[in-house]
């Protein structure tokens, strides 16, 4: 979700565009299900598909800067959050990802070195996951996408296709399982969670830094900018977004806020 300013971002659409646009639009989707159509888990359900993208990003990118824009987006929301009553923790996503940005070279050199330390890395993230996700969205659980975005860009070890593959299907089963269970999704909506992420995180593995010149003379400038926009300016857009709906959410269902009648743990 790193935001990029260089006036060097190429002109043509790219593979990274195209990538951080599926995970806005799934992100908003959720967000207005979030907040304007709480009891209607099928919004939730599509927006489940976001998270494991902007995870896989930070794993699959070379710098692990704690970007000021982060901290800055991040708190933002939280005071956000103060303002209009709404619990501090957890954390939203941005924590999620400084905190993915500090572990997930360690986490994944561990989980490499052998089954034994595999499994120990596993058992670590699970057990984790209830206390770390008081603290911050997804908790642990969310290094795993993060993990596997390194496992995919890793180019010294060698990965092999049966380990990558591998591990995309424990955590996409991970994340699915512990996801059902926050939000009580049916049978039905429980299967198309694991279709769905098992499809989205098929496309992160395939993944690769690309250009597309020809596509973008030949599309309409009206498709090509929405996409450049929330491929580059993604962090603006989430914060943007939920002012946004939280101000709307606000005004529908005030009964639902309270100006400054903050808590500290959600529910």
């Amino acid at each position: 979700m790193k935001i990029q300013l260089s006036k060097n971002l190429p002109q043509e659409l790219t593979s990274y565009d195209l990538l951080k646009s599926f995970a806005v639009i799934t992100m908003v989707v959720d967000h207005i299900g979030m907040y304007l159509f709480p009891e209607q888990n099928e919004w939730r359900l599509v927006g489940r598909m976001s998270m494991p993208v902007w995870l896989f990003l930070i794993g699959y990118a070379q710098t692990r800067e704690l970007a000021p824009l982060l901290w800055i987006g991040g708190s933002i929301l939280v005071v956000s959050n103060i303002v209009v009553g709404e619990s501090i923790f957890s954390l939203n996503i941005f924590f999620t990802i400084l905190a993915a940005r500090l572990v997930v070279d360690s986490l994944a050199l561990n989980f490499l070195k052998n089954k034994e330390s595999a499994l120990f890395t596993y058992v670590l993230l699970a057990l984790l996951v209830i206390p770390t996700s008081v603290v911050f969205d997804y908790g642990t659980f969310a290094f795993l996408f993060a993990m596997l975005g390194y496992f995919v860009r890793d180019k010294e070890n060698n990965i092999s296709a049966q380990v990558k593959y591998g591990f995309m299907l424990l955590a996409v089963l991970t994340h699915a399982g512990f996801e059902a269970l926050s939000f009580a999704f049916n049978q039905v909506e429980a299967i198309l969670l694991v279709v769905g992420l098992v499809a989205v995180c098929y496309m992160l593995i395939l993944f690769k830094p690309k250009t597309y010149p020809e596509f973008t003379v030949k599309c309409p400038h009206f498709i090509i900018a929405p996409l450049q926009l929330m491929g580059r300016h993604s962090l603006e857009i989430y914060v943007v977004h939920l002012l946004i709906l939280k101000s709307i959410a606000f005004y529908l269902y005030p009964e639902r806020f309270g100006w400054f009648q903050w808590h500290w743990l959600y529910g």
